[in-house]
């Protein structure tokens, strides 16, 4: 069983993390909507056979990967989109001793070989969003090791970094040349002036630490999610 939304506060910011088991997409939102902080779960109602959540108190729905509300009070407002890096678990424990777990009293473990099963059933590519426009990329523009790859999306300068076998991809705004680092994960970057960033987007050290680089609006699905929510589908 998945649980398909968790409302959470994080650093005094009310956010909410949905999953969709459908399209296979993990989203994180900002809650507040015209001054209004939603109280989200999900509707068990499906748009294109990808989640709607539904504001408990307004009763306005939203659809997940277009993050729109198309009923209720909300009826198309926008979520704001807030930047999420999925991870495997192997590597969050390995390098992120102190992260926070959410575990609900009533899910059910399913093994790795359960998931991956699962998962292999629907091929997922990362896309990057401009209105209902995306650019979809898959693991395979990446290698086994942390790499890179500059590309010019929506007339805006963007560095895609990732690994197959870390099994994670994201991607930021960034007019300089960005190269990978192998072997100091979380950090994965480095400029021409000898800054370090890590998998977040942190500058860590070198002549810009405490820098941060912008995200692109972007995430990861099911390639046939993408191509029935969105109206102009392309692929790099």
């Amino acid at each position: 069983m998945f649980v398909e939304l968790v409302n959470e506060i994080v650093h005094s910011k009310a956010i909410a993390i949905s999953f969709c088991p459908q399209t296979l997409r993990a989203m994180c939102w900002e809650k507040v909507v015209e001054g209004d902080t939603l109280d989200l779960l999900a509707s068990g109602l499906l748009y294109r056979e990808n989640q709607v959540a539904c504001d408990n108190r307004a009763a306005s729905l939203f659809s997940q990967m277009l993050k729109l509300g198309y009923d209720g009070k909300n009826r198309n407002s926008e979520l704001i989109n807030l930047p999420l890096i999925e991870l495997e678990w192997s590597i969050i424990i390995s390098y992120f001793l102190y992260a926070k777990v959410f575990k609900h009293p009533f899910s059910v473990q399913k093994s790795d070989e359960q998931l991956k099963a699962e998962l292999i059933e629907n091929e997922r590519y990362y896309g990057i969003i401009q209105d209902r426009e995306v650019y979809m990329f898959s693991y395979d523009h990446l290698g086994d090791e942390v790499s890179t790859l500059h590309v010019n999306v929506f007339g805006q300068s963007i560095t895609i970094v990732g690994s197959k076998s870390l099994k994670f991809i994201t991607s930021y705004k960034s007019q300089s040349a960005l190269t990978a680092i192998q072997n100091e994960f979380p950090v994965v970057m480095s400029d021409e002036n000898g800054t370090k960033w890590d998998v977040f987007g942190n500058a860590v050290s070198g002549p810009d630490a405490g820098a941060k680089l912008e995200s692109v609006n972007a995430y990861m699905a099911s390639g046939w999610a993408w191509r029935d929510l969105f109206e102009s589908v392309y692929v790099y």
